[in-house]
């Protein structure tokens, strides 16, 4: 969630959107890391950093539900540093 996506709006996507997402993200130059990792049989969490080229970062907190080793839901909430 956040200003773009709110709770009562928010973002749906495939595995499609998120591979874009990400082959996005590391051709811009944005660092993404994760820590944090919980995991279980059928919900997953972490936190996710990107590190722009600029040095702001995004922090967002995930939570997965699984279902037969697929994610079928996640629930991120996210801060951005502002632009500087």
């Amino acid at each position: 969630m956040d200003e773009g996506a709110t709770p009562k709006s928010p973002r749906t996507s495939g595995a499609d959107y998120i591979r874009n997402a990400v082959e996005g993200a590391v051709q811009a130059g944005i660092k993404l890391r994760m820590e944090n990792p919980v995991v279980g049989q059928d919900r997953a969490a972490c936190t996710i950093t990107c590190e722009f080229p600029d040095g702001r970062r995004l922090v967002a907190n995930t939570i997965y539900d699984l279902k037969d080793g697929k994610i079928v839901r996640q629930f991120d909430v996210q801060v951005m540093d502002p632009e500087g």
